[in-house]
């Protein structure tokens, strides 16, 4: 018989983690019994979870952990959600999931092997995550796993709290060997216990969506891109500040995604008279089809994990030129793109760098030409954990 695996995590809107896990859903799939806890069955990838995997849905208060205030379609959704944020806001997330514990009283879920929290603890006083807590407080598993997607120390996520969750936990699995040893490095005790695993991505699905209406740049400029959510740690922002000092017209810069940013983002654009060079694309279905034919991918984040989009640009041979966060230099390096300081005065530099330097983007070129991915590793790796 198969084993038995159950996947928490907190909704299936469009982002890194949740694109990770439909790919991860994709490779178990047929090796395991595969049942996808949601707290909010909702959000736009829903559609992608492969057939063959089971779907639950939380509800009761923790419906809200996987819905933002915007979401929320009734006034009494509105206040509750709204009560439960002002704990998290005053006096700690942690007090806010222990409430929603007491109040909920949820029967203890059983008959599983393992039990996978595919989201990390949130920060402190943001009232997100609880999907680590989740699986310790409601699920009986003979084996638990924790996912973690950030940069545990820069994140903002490294408090005692979130300590004492993981240190429940059976294995911690880092998407990235930068992000594994980082996390080690906060919480040395479980470094017996933590391993390293890239998140696998649908190859296949990538390249045919990139061909499906694919975006036209015009080829007089250098053509940059952002796939990202609109948020401060982000630093799309930054990158705005970025062009305004390059004097340079040879530069457009478009940004698919959206979030709370969006507003002061618009408004920094019109500041700067960068109304003609940079362009809001807003939430896409498909970013691949901006992506296929774009110059260049651009990662200008404050703090990174290990994201998706350097792999998905990997496969479509889109060089990235990112900021030297977390696992930069391991997953792009040279080879693959630009990875310069974290800072302005650097980007700057090295966009200069790029105007200026026609032959190196064709080095990086080629050198994604051989570039290869297989989700076999993937899945011999999970397969190791899980047993």
């Amino acid at each position: 018989m198969k084993k038995k695996i159950l996947i928490v995590n907190n909704n299936m809107n469009i982002g890194g983690v949740q694109k990770a896990l439909v790919s991860l859903l994709q490779v178990l799939k047929d090796q395991y019994d595969v049942t996808l806890l949601l707290f909010s069955a909702r959000g736009e990838l829903m559609g992608e979870v492969p057939p063959e995997v089971r779907i639950a849905e939380v509800g009761g208060l923790f419906k809200y952990l996987g819905m933002s205030q915007g979401e929320c379609t009734s006034r009494k959704d509105k206040l509750i959600r709204g009560f439960f944020a002002a704990i998290a806001r005053s006096i700690g997330f942690k007090w806010s999931i222990k409430l929603m514990h007491v109040l909920e009283r949820k029967k203890e879920i059983t008959g599983y092997d393992v039990a996978i929290s595919y989201l990390h603890c949130a920060m402190p006083n943001s009232f997100y995550g609880g999907v680590a807590e989740y699986v310790q407080y409601y699920v009986k598993a003979k084996k638990k796993v924790c996912y973690i997607h950030c940069d545990y120390i820069n994140s903002g996520t490294e408090t005692p709290y979130s300590k004492s969750v993981y240190m429940k936990y059976d294995t911690i699995i880092g998407v990235s060997k930068s992000v594994a040893e980082q996390f080690v490095r906060a919480i040395p005790q479980m470094k017996e216990k933590t391993v390293a695993i890239y998140n696998p991505i649908n190859v296949e699905k990538i390249k045919n969506d990139a061909q499906k209406d694919p975006y036209r740049y015009d080829g007089n400029y250098v053509n940059c891109l952002t796939v990202a959510r609109l948020s401060s740690e982000k630093g799309v922002d930054r990158f705005v500040r970025v062009l305004d000092k390059l004097n340079s017209d040879r530069v457009r810069y478009y940004v698919v995604g959206d979030g709370k940013e969006h507003q002061s983002i618009e408004t920094l654009i019109q500041d700067k008279g960068l109304d003609g060079r940079v362009f809001l694309l807003g939430e896409q279905d498909n970013p691949y089809r901006y992506m296929i034919n774009a110059d260049m991918l651009v990662v200008p984040s404050y703090h990174e994990a290990a994201p998706v989009v350097f792999q998905e640009a990997q496969v479509l041979g889109l060089p990235v030129f990112t900021t030297n966060t977390l696992s930069a230099n391991e997953m792009v390096s040279d080879r693959y793109g630009m990875v310069v300081e974290n800072s302005e005065e650097a980007m700057i530099k090295g966009m200069q760098k790029i105007i200026s330097d026609d032959k190196r983007m064709l080095e990086i070129r080629r050198n994604l030409e051989h570039f290869q991915y297989g989700d076999g590793d993937v899945l011999g790796a999970i397969s190791s954990v899980l047993g």
